[in-house]
Order: structure tokens, then sequence, then C-alpha cells
């Protein structure tokens, strides 16, 4: 496995695969993961990492290794596994319309000669070269909690960018809470936005409302996500997959997302969907889903298992490799 960025990196990308490389280790498989992450103290798990390698490590590992399954394509790495294109598995976590410099539309024509594997219908229509789609799993501790009501409105998950669209969402609810000032907004999460979105909380007037907590995970996280009756995915442009809306999903928590890209695909039938960028429309898919009575998201959710999705991996592998 070839993952620039991996554990105990944070973020989206750094999950899925270091979740495939523990089930997959787990299915009896050896995985060694090739990354350019430091390791920062963090050991403990049950596969080899190699990191900050060097070329002819990398180079006798694609030599050798019987599946090279890569997170994106790294011009780094994409010579060198172009060599081996049969046992060569990209798993594309991102979209391919963001192609506007000669490197990412380099990228995209090495697709032509990859085994392409997609995140999401939505990133497969972007790359130049056909592709399966498998989607990404949801982890296990994300689940109901025992608690019996919810007491807190709406919450944000994500990084504090303004791609995420936590502005937006700070815009819609300022909208609602002029009609109704008992209502609530978490904001979970940092990024170089922070400062920024709490002057927009003073300037809107809803400071009393709004709550900052900054990165949560493990426990913590599915806490919170449990005492709140919508998550909010207000991203401006088209994410790839909606992992996060899965997330609240899996914890009880209805979802507004945007109507295009990976979210809408992820949540299905489940999503409160409105048109991205319109904060007058997020303010009525959020009073929507407010007032909506709680839905039952469990077997949607389980499509998304961590453990199904692994073995959709290796079954793929293994009819390619036949």
């Amino acid at each position: 496995m070839h993952s620039i960025s991996f554990h105990p990196n944070i973020g989206g990308l750094e999950r899925v695969m270091q979740g495939l490389a523990e089930e997959w280790t787990a299915a009896g498989h050896e995985v060694i993961v090739y990354t350019q992450t430091p390791n920062k103290g963090m050991n403990g798990l049950h596969y080899e990492v190699i990191r900050k390698y060097n070329f002819w490590q990398l180079w006798q590992a694609m030599r050798e290794a019987d599946i090279i399954v890569e997170a994106n394509i790294s011009l780094y790495s994409a010579w060198l596994a172009a060599c081996f294109r049969k046992k060569w598995f990209v798993i594309h976590h991102l979209p391919y319309q963001h192609a506007d410099n000669w490197k990412q539309r380099l990228k995209n024509q090495f697709t032509r000669i990859a085994q392409n594997i997609s995140v999401s219908h939505y990133v497969a229509g972007t790359l130049k070269g056909s592709s399966i789609v498998i989607h990404n799993f949801v982890d296990r501790e994300f689940r109901i909690t025992n608690q019996a009501e919810r007491p807190l409105d709406f919450c944000f998950l994500g990084r504090l960018v303004s791609d995420k669209g936590a502005d937006l969402l700070i815009q819609a609810f300022a909208q609602l809470y002029q009609e109704n000032q008992q209502l609530s907004l978490t904001i979970i999460g940092e990024g170089p936005d922070f400062f920024y979105l709490e002057r927009l909380v003073d300037e809107l007037d809803v400071r009393e409302s709004v709550r900052f907590t900054g990165p949560l995970t493990g426990d913590a996280l599915v806490t919170i996500l449990n005492q709140h009756k919508v998550l909010v995915a207000p991203s401006r442009w088209k994410e790839p997959f909606g992992l996060i809306a899965l997330e609240g999903l899996a914890c009880g928590s209805k979802v507004v997302c945007a109507n295009e890209g990976g979210l809408a695909e992820a949540t299905g039938n489940f999503g409160f969907l409105f048109e991205r960028n319109n904060v007058t429309a997020l303010a009525k898919a959020m009073e929507a889903a407010l007032e909506a009575p709680q839905q039952d998201a469990s077997a949607h959710v389980q499509q998304f298992n961590k453990v199904k999705v692994a073995e959709a991996y290796l079954n793929h592998f293994r009819a390619q490799s036949a």
C-alpha cells in the first residue's frame, strides 16, 4: 500500500487507508504501507509501516508485491507503478474536475492505464480511465448510544476552511435564529478560518447559541453527535464522498447536505438536500430536517460496513489477478 499521507495524520483518506490495512491484515494478508508521514510517536499497528521511504525502497517494494494499492495518483510513484500496471490499483479519493494545471491533467492521463477504484460514482465520472466504485466505510465506533434525548439542534463536523462552508451554515443558522432564539449550533473542528468564523458569529449576533468545541475524536465525538438532532454538511465544493454525513446517520442524526457530489450519493434517501452555496435554501433544509420525525437509517448505514468494504476490495483484486 502506498499512501503519501497516513496515520497518525487526521482526515478521511487517512482513516480509510488505515482501516483497509487493518482489515486486510486481519484477513490474513501481509500489508506493508509506504508513506511520507512521520511516526509522531504512534505505535501499536499490526502491520509494517515504512515511513520517509526513498525511491529505491518504493521500486523494490512494487516489484516484489503481489498487489500495489495507491491512495490517489502520485507523480512520484506513478512512473514506477505504470511498469506493473496489471497489479497497480489506485483508490481515487478526489475528483478530477480540479485538473486545471499540467500536473493534475497528467495524473488523470495515468488513470487510462491504472486499475481504478473510485469512492463514489461522482469521482468515477471525472476520470479519463474506466473505474469501478467501492464506497468508503463508516467506522464501527460511530453508533447510536443509549442516550434517550437529543438536547442540541445543529452541528457541523469538519475542517474550518472555506471549502467546507461553515460560514454558510452560520449565516443560515442566523436566519433561523431570528424566529427561534432557543436553537443551538455546535461547530466541531479546527482550521485557519476559526477566527473569521468567530467574528461572523459576533456580527450576526448569535454568539450565545453557537459553540466551538475544537477537534474531537473517538468516544468524545460519538457522544456529541448523539446529542444533536441534525448534522449539517454545507460544503461549497462537490465533496468526493459523504463520510461525515454517514457518520452522522450512524449516530442517529438527521443530515442536511448539498444536492451534488458524493454527499447526496452517500446519504441516499436519508439526506435533506439543498442547492449548493445557497444560504436561503440551506436554512430551509435545516428547518425541514429539524421538524421531521427521527429516521431509522441503520440498514442504509450497514451497506458501508468496514468488513464488507474491505472484502469488496479483496474480491476485486482476486478477480483482476486471476
